[in-house]
Protein backbone atom coordinates (compact mmCIF):
# COMPACT_ATOMS: atom_id res chain seq x y z
CA UNK A 1 0.00 0.00 0.00
CA UNK A 2 1.09 3.49 -1.13
CA UNK A 3 2.27 5.87 1.97
CA UNK A 4 -0.53 8.37 2.74
CA UNK A 5 -0.30 11.52 1.69
CA UNK A 6 -1.80 14.63 2.12
CA UNK A 7 -5.61 15.52 0.65
CA UNK A 8 -4.78 17.50 -2.57
CA UNK A 9 -5.32 21.37 -1.91
CA UNK A 10 -7.26 24.21 -4.09
CA UNK A 11 -7.64 24.11 -7.21
CA UNK A 12 -7.34 20.34 -7.65
CA UNK A 13 -9.68 19.74 -5.07
CA UNK A 14 -12.47 21.89 -3.49
CA UNK A 15 -14.46 21.29 -0.33
CA UNK A 16 -17.50 22.67 -0.44
CA UNK A 17 -19.23 21.35 3.09
CA UNK A 18 -18.54 19.36 6.19
CA UNK A 19 -15.11 19.41 8.04
CA UNK A 20 -11.60 16.84 6.85
CA UNK A 21 -12.10 13.79 7.60
CA UNK A 22 -10.01 12.31 10.46
CA UNK A 23 -11.46 8.93 10.39
CA UNK A 24 -11.37 6.04 7.79
CA UNK A 25 -14.15 7.38 5.70
CA UNK A 26 -16.86 5.71 3.29
CA UNK A 27 -16.48 7.59 -0.37
CA UNK A 28 -18.86 7.73 -3.05
CA UNK A 29 -17.40 8.36 -6.54
CA UNK A 30 -20.34 9.65 -8.66
CA UNK A 31 -21.34 11.58 -11.43
CA UNK A 32 -24.71 13.98 -11.12
CA UNK A 33 -26.78 11.01 -13.25
CA UNK A 34 -28.78 7.88 -11.75
CA UNK A 35 -25.85 5.61 -11.29
CA UNK A 36 -24.35 8.66 -9.09
CA UNK A 37 -27.99 8.59 -7.14
CA UNK A 38 -27.46 5.10 -6.49
CA UNK A 39 -24.01 5.31 -5.53
CA UNK A 40 -24.47 8.25 -3.16
CA UNK A 41 -27.48 6.27 -1.50
CA UNK A 42 -25.17 2.82 -1.08
CA UNK A 43 -21.88 4.90 0.29
CA UNK A 44 -24.43 6.56 2.43
CA UNK A 45 -25.65 3.26 4.03
CA UNK A 46 -22.48 1.94 4.46
CA UNK A 47 -21.16 5.26 6.31
CA UNK A 48 -24.34 5.18 8.87
CA UNK A 49 -24.04 1.04 9.45
CA UNK A 50 -20.21 1.61 10.60
CA UNK A 51 -20.04 4.86 12.03
CA UNK A 52 -17.87 6.08 9.44
CA UNK A 53 -17.79 10.53 7.54
CA UNK A 54 -19.28 10.63 4.64
CA UNK A 55 -17.38 11.77 1.57
CA UNK A 56 -18.97 12.49 -2.41
CA UNK A 57 -16.12 12.88 -4.78
CA UNK A 58 -17.24 13.90 -8.45
CA UNK A 59 -14.80 14.64 -11.59
CA UNK A 60 -15.42 17.50 -13.34
CA UNK A 61 -14.29 19.23 -16.72
CA UNK A 62 -12.65 22.38 -15.75
CA UNK A 63 -13.87 25.66 -16.07
CA UNK A 64 -13.15 27.94 -19.19
CA UNK A 65 -13.81 30.83 -17.33
CA UNK A 66 -10.55 31.83 -16.49
CA UNK A 67 -9.17 31.46 -19.61
CA UNK A 68 -11.35 33.58 -21.66
CA UNK A 69 -12.11 36.66 -18.99
CA UNK A 70 -13.54 38.78 -21.67
CA UNK A 71 -16.37 36.39 -21.76
CA UNK A 72 -16.90 35.55 -18.28
CA UNK A 73 -19.79 37.62 -17.49
CA UNK A 74 -21.49 35.90 -20.47
CA UNK A 75 -19.95 32.33 -20.10
CA UNK A 76 -21.32 32.37 -15.94
CA UNK A 77 -24.82 32.76 -16.79
CA UNK A 78 -24.87 29.81 -19.39
CA UNK A 79 -22.15 27.24 -17.72
CA UNK A 80 -23.00 24.71 -15.14
CA UNK A 81 -21.52 25.04 -11.59
CA UNK A 82 -20.41 21.61 -11.11
CA UNK A 83 -20.06 22.40 -6.83
CA UNK A 84 -23.77 23.43 -6.78
CA UNK A 85 -24.75 21.25 -9.05
CA UNK A 86 -22.77 18.41 -7.00
CA UNK A 87 -24.74 20.41 -3.67
CA UNK A 88 -28.08 19.54 -4.84
CA UNK A 89 -27.59 16.28 -6.45
CA UNK A 90 -26.31 14.78 -2.96
CA UNK A 91 -29.46 16.98 -1.46
CA UNK A 92 -31.88 14.57 -2.87
CA UNK A 93 -30.73 11.56 -1.74
CA UNK A 94 -29.43 12.60 1.85
CA UNK A 95 -30.26 14.82 4.49
CA UNK A 96 -26.90 14.69 6.52
CA UNK A 97 -25.48 17.98 7.28
CA UNK A 98 -21.77 16.54 7.96
CA UNK A 99 -21.31 15.52 3.98
CA UNK A 100 -17.96 16.23 3.09
CA UNK A 101 -18.03 17.00 -0.97
CA UNK A 102 -15.06 17.55 -3.43
CA UNK A 103 -15.05 18.20 -7.05
CA UNK A 104 -11.73 17.72 -8.57
CA UNK A 105 -11.17 19.68 -12.04
CA UNK A 106 -10.26 16.60 -14.31
CA UNK A 107 -13.23 14.67 -16.09
CA UNK A 108 -11.05 11.76 -16.25
CA UNK A 109 -12.39 8.49 -13.69
CA UNK A 110 -9.12 7.96 -12.80
CA UNK A 111 -8.45 11.28 -11.12
CA UNK A 112 -11.07 9.86 -8.66
CA UNK A 113 -8.84 7.27 -7.97
CA UNK A 114 -5.53 9.15 -7.95
CA UNK A 115 -7.23 11.22 -5.38
CA UNK A 116 -8.37 8.08 -3.15
CA UNK A 117 -5.05 6.96 -2.94
CA UNK A 118 -3.39 10.09 -1.97
CA UNK A 119 -6.12 10.70 0.77
CA UNK A 120 -4.18 11.29 4.25
CA UNK A 121 -6.51 8.59 5.95
CA UNK A 122 -7.13 5.49 3.59
CA UNK A 123 -10.66 5.15 2.69
CA UNK A 124 -12.30 2.31 4.40
CA UNK A 125 -14.66 1.82 1.79
CA UNK A 126 -15.30 3.40 -2.12
CA UNK A 127 -18.62 3.21 -3.83
CA UNK A 128 -18.86 3.52 -7.51
CA UNK A 129 -21.89 4.63 -9.36
CA UNK A 130 -21.23 3.04 -12.68
CA UNK A 131 -22.39 4.15 -15.79
CA UNK A 132 -24.66 2.00 -18.51
CA UNK A 133 -22.15 1.77 -20.96
CA UNK A 134 -22.46 -0.79 -23.93
CA UNK A 135 -20.55 -4.13 -24.03
CA UNK A 136 -18.38 -2.88 -27.02
CA UNK A 137 -17.53 0.17 -25.39
CA UNK A 138 -16.40 -1.55 -22.48
CA UNK A 139 -14.52 -4.23 -24.79
CA UNK A 140 -11.92 -1.56 -26.09
CA UNK A 141 -12.18 1.30 -23.47
CA UNK A 142 -13.30 -0.35 -20.17
CA UNK A 143 -15.58 1.42 -17.91
CA UNK A 144 -15.41 4.20 -15.39
CA UNK A 145 -14.88 1.30 -12.28
CA UNK A 146 -11.91 -0.19 -13.94
CA UNK A 147 -10.04 3.37 -14.20
CA UNK A 148 -11.15 4.21 -10.52
CA UNK A 149 -10.31 0.47 -9.26
CA UNK A 150 -6.69 1.24 -10.50
CA UNK A 151 -5.64 3.96 -7.66
CA UNK A 152 -7.94 2.47 -4.71
CA UNK A 153 -5.97 1.22 -2.14
CA UNK A 154 -9.73 -0.40 -0.44
CA UNK A 155 -12.49 -2.57 -1.01
CA UNK A 156 -14.23 -0.82 -3.95
CA UNK A 157 -18.40 -1.11 -4.35
CA UNK A 158 -20.27 -0.79 -7.92
CA UNK A 159 -23.32 0.66 -7.96
CA UNK A 160 -25.63 0.39 -10.84
CA UNK A 161 -29.27 1.18 -11.03
CA UNK A 162 -30.91 -2.30 -11.75
CA UNK A 163 -34.80 -3.55 -12.12
CA UNK A 164 -37.28 -3.71 -9.52
CA UNK A 165 -37.81 -7.31 -9.97
CA UNK A 166 -35.69 -10.50 -10.22
CA UNK A 167 -33.31 -11.63 -8.04
CA UNK A 168 -30.14 -9.70 -6.88
CA UNK A 169 -26.77 -10.84 -7.92
CA UNK A 170 -24.07 -10.38 -5.51
CA UNK A 171 -20.41 -10.81 -7.06
CA UNK A 172 -17.70 -11.57 -4.91
CA UNK A 173 -14.07 -12.74 -4.56
CA UNK A 174 -12.99 -15.39 -1.78
CA UNK A 175 -9.74 -13.90 -1.37
CA UNK A 176 -10.91 -10.65 0.78
CA UNK A 177 -13.82 -9.61 3.10
CA UNK A 178 -17.13 -10.70 1.15
CA UNK A 179 -19.54 -8.64 4.05
CA UNK A 180 -19.57 -5.19 2.04
CA UNK A 181 -21.66 -6.58 -1.33
CA UNK A 182 -23.51 -9.69 0.62
CA UNK A 183 -25.02 -7.60 3.29
CA UNK A 184 -25.49 -4.43 0.60
CA UNK A 185 -26.94 -7.29 -2.12
CA UNK A 186 -29.49 -8.75 0.88
CA UNK A 187 -30.35 -5.67 2.28
CA UNK A 188 -31.50 -5.13 -0.95
CA UNK A 189 -33.30 -8.10 -1.56
CA UNK A 190 -35.09 -7.57 1.55
CA UNK A 191 -36.40 -4.29 0.71
CA UNK A 192 -37.48 -5.35 -2.92
CA UNK A 193 -38.99 -8.99 -1.25
CA UNK A 194 -36.90 -10.69 -4.08
CA UNK A 195 -34.61 -13.83 -3.71
CA UNK A 196 -30.59 -12.94 -3.13
CA UNK A 197 -27.72 -14.78 -5.32
CA UNK A 198 -24.04 -14.67 -4.98
CA UNK A 199 -21.98 -15.23 -7.33
CA UNK A 200 -18.19 -16.90 -7.66
CA UNK A 201 -16.78 -16.85 -10.69
CA UNK A 202 -14.17 -20.09 -10.55
CA UNK A 203 -10.84 -19.02 -12.71
CA UNK A 204 -9.47 -22.46 -13.81
CA UNK A 205 -7.02 -20.96 -15.81
CA UNK A 206 -6.59 -18.59 -18.66
CA UNK A 207 -7.47 -20.19 -21.82
CA UNK A 208 -4.51 -18.66 -23.55
CA UNK A 209 -2.16 -19.30 -20.80
CA UNK A 210 -3.58 -22.62 -20.69
CA UNK A 211 -2.54 -23.18 -24.62
CA UNK A 212 0.70 -21.51 -24.30
CA UNK A 213 1.41 -24.15 -20.63
CA UNK A 214 -0.56 -27.20 -21.08
CA UNK A 215 0.86 -28.08 -17.54
CA UNK A 216 -1.35 -25.18 -15.79
CA UNK A 217 -4.37 -26.34 -16.85
CA UNK A 218 -6.53 -27.64 -13.72
CA UNK A 219 -7.68 -31.21 -13.70
CA UNK A 220 -11.63 -31.68 -13.35
CA UNK A 221 -11.17 -33.57 -10.15
CA UNK A 222 -9.52 -30.46 -8.59
CA UNK A 223 -11.89 -27.59 -9.95
CA UNK A 224 -14.99 -29.53 -8.81
CA UNK A 225 -13.43 -29.40 -5.26
CA UNK A 226 -12.69 -26.07 -5.61
CA UNK A 227 -16.11 -25.15 -6.75
CA UNK A 228 -17.62 -26.77 -3.84
CA UNK A 229 -15.75 -25.16 -1.52
CA UNK A 230 -16.29 -21.64 -3.03
CA UNK A 231 -19.94 -23.18 -2.65
CA UNK A 232 -19.92 -23.67 0.63
CA UNK A 233 -18.10 -20.43 1.75
CA UNK A 234 -20.42 -18.52 0.11
CA UNK A 235 -23.37 -20.28 1.98
CA UNK A 236 -21.89 -19.73 4.88
CA UNK A 237 -21.74 -15.99 4.25
CA UNK A 238 -25.18 -15.92 3.34
CA UNK A 239 -26.23 -18.08 6.55
CA UNK A 240 -24.29 -15.44 8.88
CA UNK A 241 -26.82 -12.95 7.02
CA UNK A 242 -29.87 -14.77 7.92
CA UNK A 243 -30.65 -15.22 4.24
CA UNK A 244 -30.84 -18.42 2.51
CA UNK A 245 -29.96 -17.62 -0.98
CA UNK A 246 -28.75 -19.20 -4.05
CA UNK A 247 -25.05 -19.66 -4.88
Amino acid sequence: MPNPLPIPSEPEATRRAGPPSTLPAVVAATAIDAPGLVAVQEAEAWADRTAAPLIVVHAAAPSLLPVVPPIAPALALVAPDPEARLEEHVATVTKREDVELRVLTDSSPRAVGDFVQHMAVTPRLVVVGESDASDLRRLFVGGDTQDILRGVPCDLLVARPGPETGPVLAAVELDGDLQPALHTAAAEATRRGSGLVALHVVDLGNTLAAALAPTAAVDAASGEAYEAAAEQALGAQLASLGRDGGV
